[in-house]
């Protein structure tokens, strides 16, 4: 399947707070496969709000597990994934696309443990209740 029409499936799946707003972009800089990635970001009205690289930025900068390196691949496979598994998925790019999913409720939203994200699914998840104003409960202070 080619780009456009993986990122129109993608963002089709978008909770309507974000629909029209969101859009996922994604560059190679290896022509050998047509979703090895150098980079994929995701734009909120323009802007940049996460940005994913090669296998070295990933692990000093987001702390990716260097066997999860292809936002394209991540973005490729996750419409035919059920909610539920997209959201427990251990691939932390599948698992911070799923907040921004429409079929991811508000109160699914609320009763998420942010404290316990990746820091990439935390930024997704920070977007998508700021995109439907939900306010979230304050975390508990540390011990």
């Amino acid at each position: 399947m080619i780009w456009s029409k993986v990122k129109q499936r993608f963002e089709a799946m978008l909770a309507p707070a974000l629909r029209g707003r969101v859009q996922v972009h994604l560059t190679s800089y290896e022509r050998t496969s047509r979703f090895d990635v150098g980079r994929g970001w995701i734009t909120l009205d323009g802007v940049e709000v996460v940005s994913v690289q090669v296998p070295s930025f990933y692990s000093n900068n987001i702390g990716f597990d260097t066997r999860t390196l292809d936002f394209g691949k991540a973005l490729y496979s996750y419409p035919d994934l059920a909610i539920e598994a997209a959201l427990a998925s251990e691939d932390a790019l599948i698992s911070g696309l799923a907040f921004m999913d429409g079929r991811c409720g508000k109160r699914r939203l609320l009763a998420t443990d942010a404290q316990a994200l990746h820091k990439f699914a935390h930024i997704l998840y920070e977007l998508r209740c700021t995109a439907e104003g939900l306010v979230r409960k304050a975390a508990p202070p540390a011990a």
